[in-house]
C-alpha cells in the first residue's frame, strides 16, 4: 500500500513511466480484485491526464491473471518508439509538434505544462498557417467510457496533477502520428484504440477537488 501511495502522490510527468510503476503496484493486490479496483481508481483520480495509466488499469482490472498480464503490458509500453520515429513518418508536417498524453473520440490531452507554455501554445494555435502534428504513443488512445471519465477527473482534480492540464479538441490538430500510421485524428484514434478494454467500473470514479483546467479550443 505504501508503494501505491507513492505512485499516487508522485505527479510523474512521464505518463508511460507512471503507468509502468502503477502496473507493478497494482499487481501487489491481484489476489484481491476489489482492492485492486479501488487502488486503480485512486491512482486514476490522482493522475487523470495519463492515458497509459488508464490503459494499464483497464487491462489489469479485466485480466484473468493480472500477474501474467502486467509484464506483457509493461513490455508493450516500454517498446514504444513512436516519439523517436515520428518525424521520419511520411506525410508528417513541419510546424508545431505536440505529444499527447491521452486521446479520446473527440479530443486529446497535452500533459502538465507551465503558464508560459500555455501562452505560447495559445498563440501558435491561433496562427492559421501553423500546421499542428500530434504524436500519439502506445496506450494513449482510450475508448469512449474511459475518455469520459478522464475528462471528468481532469476538470475536477487537485491531486498530483497540480499544474494546468490542457484538453484540446480534434480541431486543434492537422495530423496525428502513431505507430498505426499518420492520418486525421479520428482515423488514428479508431485504429489505435482497438483492443483497449472499456470497463464500466472505471468510468465511475469520484473526481478530486477542483483545480485549474484550461480548454484551449
Amino acid at each position: 500500500m505504501e508503494w501505491l501511495r507513492y505512485v499516487a502522490r508522485s505527479g510523474e510527468p512521464d505518463p508511460t513511466a507512471l503507468a509502468v510503476e502503477a502496473a507493478d503496484a497494482l499487481c501487489e493486490l491481484a489476489e484481491n480484485p476489489p482492492a485492486m479496483l479501488a487502488a486503480a481508481k485512486c491512482l486514476l483520480a490522482a493522475n487523470p491526464g495519463s492515458g497509459p495509466l488508464w490503459w494499464i488499469a483497464a487491462h489489469l482490472v479485466t485480466a484473468v491473471d493480472p500477474h501474467t498480464e502486467a509484464p506483457r503490458l509493461v513490455e508493450v509500453l516500454l517498446a514504444d518508439h513512436t516519439v523517436e520515429a515520428a518525424r521520419d513518418e511520411p506525410g508528417a508536417l513541419a510546424g508545431l509538434w505536440l505529444q499527447a498524453s491521452a486521446v479520446g473520440p473527440d479530443g486529446f490531452v497535452v500533459g502538465n505544462r507551465s503558464a508560459k507554455f500555455r501562452a505560447k501554445l495559445q498563440k501558435e494555435l491561433a496562427t492559421p498557417e501553423m500546421p499542428v502534428t500530434v504524436v500519439v504513443g502506445r496506450g494513449c488512445c482510450l475508448p469512449k467510457g474511459l475518455w469520459g471519465a478522464l475528462k471528468l477527473c481532469v476538470e475536477n482534480s487537485s491531486g498530483a496533477w497540480k499544474q494546468t492540464t490542457h484538453i484540446l479538441s480534434y480541431s486543434a490538430a492537422n495530423l496525428f502520428v502513431a505507430e498505426t500510421g499518420v492520418g486525421i485524428p479520428k482515423e488514428v484514434w479508431l485504429r489505435s484504440v482497438a483492443g483497449c478494454p472499456d470497463p464500466p467500473e472505471l468510468s465511475r470514479i469520484r473526481p478530486r477537488q477542483p483545480t485549474a483546467v484550461v480548454r484551449l479550443v
